[in-house]
């Protein structure tokens, strides 16, 4: 598992799973598709932007993408079909 998969364990465990997510959301998944007929391509996770220090000048930097295609479509498939947020879990203490 390791770093690579953080971003998506702590999100699944707040209570919202990344779309297409399988190995952390595949329960809420099937449930998006039984509510909107929305199957995700792949897991919808991007970044689209961020920013960092750079370790010799100090300056920031801010760097951006845009949304890939089928990302685009996905938000706007859901967006037709209304989709209501889902509460948040709370979590243990």
């Amino acid at each position: 598992m390791g770093r690579t998969h953080q971003v998506r364990v702590h999100l699944q465990f707040l209570g919202y799973p990344v779309a297409g997510d399988e190995a952390y959301g595949a329960k809420q998944n099937k449930t998006l598709t039984e509510l909107t007929g929305f199957v995700a391509p792949r897991v919808m996770l991007h970044s689209h932007e961020f920013a960092i220090v750079h370790p010799v000048t100090g300056k920031t930097l801010i760097c951006t993408a845009p949304f890939p295609e089928d990302l685009q479509k996905a938000l706007k498939t859901l967006q037709l079909a209304n989709v209501a947020p889902v509460k948040p879990r709370k979590n243990k203490k």
